[in-house]
């Protein structure tokens, strides 16, 4: 599962489905998994530049209404590339019959698929949703919050 560090305890994050909320309060264990923010590597980029417009730039403007519509602008801009967040699977419908939030599925088997295969075999379908049934009437399902990696 990881380190200690990357795990967590439930909690309104994203990995799972939007509210995130205990499961039961007697199925803890399946609250604990990948933080959503859990993401691997991340590199962030940015740049600033500034236009040669305006007053004691390299194209001076002397006209004081120009030089303030247009003087002094400048473009930037920030790029982000990070690994995959983690992801999780719920059910659509709550059949517990309680007011848990984001009821999940049962797992019925690993969902992860071989990431050897070639990336656009990987992109199309990158977790086995055979894995996935619907725990039925009254039940809880057996998946965790958090079931494995998108891809990054």
């Amino acid at each position: 599962m990881g380190q200690v560090s990357r795990q967590h305890r439930g909690g309104n994050e994203f990995a799972g489905g939007e509210g995130n909320g205990y499961t039961h309060p007697k199925l803890r264990a399946l609250d604990r998994s990948y933080s959503g923010n859990d993401v691997r590597h991340r590199f962030i980029a940015s740049s600033v530049y500034e236009l040669p417009l305006g007053k004691g730039r390299r194209m001076d403007i002397a006209n004081p209404v120009l030089n303030a519509a247009v003087g002094g602008w400048s473009i930037g801009t920030i790029a982000e590339f990070f690994t995959g967040a983690p992801w999780g699977a719920i059910e659509q419908t709550n059949l517990t019959n309680t007011f848990a939030g984001s009821p999940r599925p049962n797992l019925t088997c690993d969902p992860l698929l071989d990431s050897g295969r070639s990336r656009n075999d990987y992109l199309s379908q990158w977790f086995n949703t055979s894995c996935f049934a619907a725990p039925g009437l009254g039940n809880f399902g057996n998946a965790a919050r958090a079931v494995g990696f998108e891809p990054g």
